[in-house]
């Protein structure tokens, strides 16, 4: 290992240099095939900081040569993932009777993100379950040899915990489980330092979202503070009401913006059910205001009485009582509230 690291050295830039040199990516290759070596020998835990410095730089590497290439076929940023997919499972499968600080397990995290973050340049998502997979092992042998209760995760950075959970999320989010969403990217964002703010600012972005779909909005206090007003405050003060033209014209108007994160197609699909559902709470609450006398029965609304505020909301004169009861149901059936 020691002698690809120094020829590597001798021949070309540190590995975060940009724009990569030419031949860079294969040299590093050399450097990680040797100590991947090493890290699959017994006892060998001593050079996991080395190895997970190495894993990074891959990765890093990899993305930045295959973006600089004219074809952009992110040939290497494939290779790199398959690596670290393999990598990581090697880790995940040490079952040394030992707390995971001091087996292999504690490397596996820091190579899951690695992977996650290939894999998410791929936009490839669907191979994040196999490294989930290997994590999901690892904590549980870290369980089960634990010194101490806690849950698999304590022994590994709260740098390497928070990266995690952000991936976890945005897997769980395009996988439109969006409560498991929501849990994995709030907790990336309490745990994120202040220090970081350019990473709370990545978590809150499809944060804000999930919770968009949920029925929570995020404040304009907390969206002015990380540079996201322009973006969300609209599209949040036209969702709280209903106006579900308005709310369209906005995700229209920074579609760009939104399909490079991944969010643009899963907001148009997931909001149309919460527009209806603000839109029936604003003229249920309408009623009650306006209701004489005043009643304390259930709130009832008739099909008919919708059809007029639904089409002024979605701007559309074409919307009938079928459309509105159709609608309706759903949410009833999607059980929102």
């Amino acid at each position: 290992m020691v002698g690809e690291l120094l020829s590597y050295i001798q021949s070309y830039p540190p590995p975060h240099s940009s724009p990569p040199a030419p031949g860079a990516y294969d040299a590093w290759i050399k450097v990680y095939t040797s100590a991947n070596a090493v890290f699959t020998l017994p006892d060998t835990v001593w050079i996991i900081p080395v190895f997970k410095y190495i894993s990074k730089q891959l990765v890093s590497l990899a993305i930045r040569t295959d973006r600089a290439s004219p074809g952009r076929q992110y040939t290497k940023t494939i290779d790199a993932a398959g690596r670290l997919s393999k990598s990581a499972g090697m880790a995940a499968n040490d079952r040394t009777a030992a707390p995971a600080q001091n087996t292999k397990r504690i490397a596996v995290l820091s190579l899951a993100n690695a992977s996650f973050r290939a894999y998410f340049c791929l936009n490839n998502t669907r191979l994040c379950e196999t490294v989930l997979g290997s994590v999901n092992n690892a904590l549980l042998m870290n369980r089960r040899f634990a010194e101490e209760s806690d849950n698999g995760e304590d022994p590994y950075t709260m740098a390497e915990r928070v990266t995690y959970h952000y991936y976890l999320g945005k897997i769980r989010l395009f996988q439109h489980r969006v409560q498991l969403a929501a849990y994995h990217l709030r907790w990336a964002f309490d745990h994120c330092t202040t220090t970081h703010l350019h990473n709370k600012r990545t978590i809150l972005i499809p944060l804000v979202a999930v919770h968009a779909i949920l029925g929570r909005y995020a404040s304009s206090t907390l969206l002015i503070r990380f540079d996201l007003q322009t973006v969300y405050g609209d599209l949040l003060h036209y969702l709280k009401s209903g106006y579900a033209h308005k709310v369209m014209e906005e995700l229209n108007k920074h579609r760009d913006w939104l399909r490079a994160r991944g969010l643009y197609m899963l907001l148009w699909e997931k909001l149309v059910l919460s527009l209806w559902r603000n839109l029936l709470q604003r003229c249920i609450r309408y009623q009650a205001q306006h209701e004489t006398p005043a009643s304390n029965k259930p709130p009832t609304l008739q099909i008919a009485t919708l059809v007029r505020p639904a089409q002024l909301a979605w701007n559309d004169t074409t919307l009938s009582k079928d459309d509105v009861e159709c609608m309706v149901a759903n949410l009833v059936e999607q059980m929102y509230t």
